[in-house]
């Protein structure tokens, strides 16, 4: 299980290259089988999916056909919101097989490392598929990253922004990281909630204004009393 950072290939890690080089069978979405392509052998069969319930009738065939090691590619790092875990799970279950998981340089390192900013601090989310209560953490802690992209991700993000009187929120946007049209710029939420974003987006908050204390239960001075003792 590779994973290979953003796309372009200067950034993928010599093990991967040696792991793409080296397999028999390489499977991946399409975009990451012609990212990795110059790297496959020449030899090796080509398989567009990455879906268990597509990659498995294909790995047992592979099995039946003594075709031995076998690459499947995803993108960014193998650890941060990855289908390689449930992946490596399954084959470990269903049969015989040796998983190798190869991590990759995700987009939250070299995000970060692009805006000179540490990252240990920051809360990480994935808007990839899901829902996220981005704002809300943001207050908590005071900067939050989140994974994401489509025409509504600067919308929904920005709308939650707002909606909590978070105008003030300093925004970093990076679009299409790693590639040749590549864009990473700052904002403010009003600035840029309009914008369409790619399908690849990432963007990173930083709130200075008042923050939400982490609470169990409803603040006291929330409910509203009658005069019944």
């Amino acid at each position: 299980l590779v994973g290979i950072g953003m796309g372009n290939t200067k950034l993928f890690t010599g093990e991967a290259r040696e792991a793409i080089g080296q397999a028999k069978a390489v499977c991946g979405a399409k975009r990451l089988l012609a990212a990795a392509d110059t790297l496959i052998a020449p030899d090796a069969e080509k398989r567009e999916a990455y879906l268990p319930a597509d990659l498995l009738p294909y790995i047992y065939s592979c099995r039946e056909r003594k075709i031995g090691r076998i690459a499947i590619l995803f993108s960014g790092d193998t650890g941060f919101y990855s289908a390689a875990e449930k992946l490596g799970a399954v084959l470990e279950r269903r049969g015989n097989y040796t998983v190798e998981v190869i991590p990759g340089i995700s987009s939250v390192g070299y995000f970060f490392a692009k805006i000179r900013r540490p990252w240990d601090h920051a809360k990480l989310f994935s808007m990839h598929g899901q829902a996220a209560n981005f704002a809300s953490e943001l207050k908590r802690s005071g900067s939050a990253f989140v994974l994401g992209g489509g025409a509504d991700f600067y919308e929904k993000i920005c709308g939650q922004l707002i909606d909590l009187g978070m105008q003030e929120t300093k925004l970093f946007a990076g679009e299409n990281l790693t590639l040749e049209d590549e864009q990473i710029f700052t904002s403010t939420p009003e600035e840029i909630k309009g914008r369409k974003a790619p399908s690849l987006a990432v963007l990173y908050a930083e709130w200075t204004g008042p923050r939400r204390p982490l609470s169990h239960g409803i603040a006291d001075e929330a409910f509203t009393r009658g005069k019944v003792p």
